[in-house]
């Protein structure tokens, strides 16, 4: 699958970004396998999530194929990015930043005011990813991951819902 690099209302052109449905799940197990060889969320996590905050539970879609997800959730004025992978082949063509960017708006539109995450420290093309959106490092998480690697904590300000 070629997808080209336009992109249409911040999202890549052929990308359709929508919520969760549970039939979802199915699809975006492999991914998140694939993605996170060492410490995939296993199924029935991404189930609790979905929902405990369905609204924050995004898939992309690309000719009827969910191709990436993100799922995030909501603690008093802080949101959080809990997962996000995409295809591995289709990585790099924006599909990750557009559910990011929805997933952020999200936050907004409910008045969140700051957003975070972790990323293992080795992560390189992630942490470019989420510097680009705006994210910074807070601190280093040593020992963060069950196989004993480190990760960053990042967060984002997010701007004030206009009204």
């Amino acid at each position: 699958m070629t997808l080209p690099r336009v992109m249409v209302d911040k999202q890549p052109a052929g990308v359709v970004v929508r919520p969760f449905r549970p039939s979802d799940l199915q699809h975006i197990m492999p991914i998140e396998n694939a993605s996170f060889p060492l410490d995939a969320f296993p199924e029935p996590q991404l189930r609790r999530l979905s929902t405990a905050h369905p609204d924050e539970f995004l898939v992309a879609e690309m000719s009827g194929a969910v191709v990436g997800y993100v799922a995030g959730s909501v603690t008093g004025d802080r949101g959080q990015i809990e997962s996000v992978a995409v295809e591995q082949q289709l990585r790099g063509r924006g599909i990750g930043m557009a559910l990011i960017r929805h997933l952020l708006e999200r936050f907004q539109h409910i008045g969140l005011q700051k957003c975070i995450l972790q990323v293992r420290t080795t992560n390189a093309r992630a942490i470019d990813l989420y510097k680009r959106l705006g994210f910074h490092i807070v601190r280093s998480l040593v020992r963060y991951y069950p196989d004993g690697g480190d990760a960053f904590l990042m967060q984002s300000t997010l701007p004030p819902r206009l009204p």
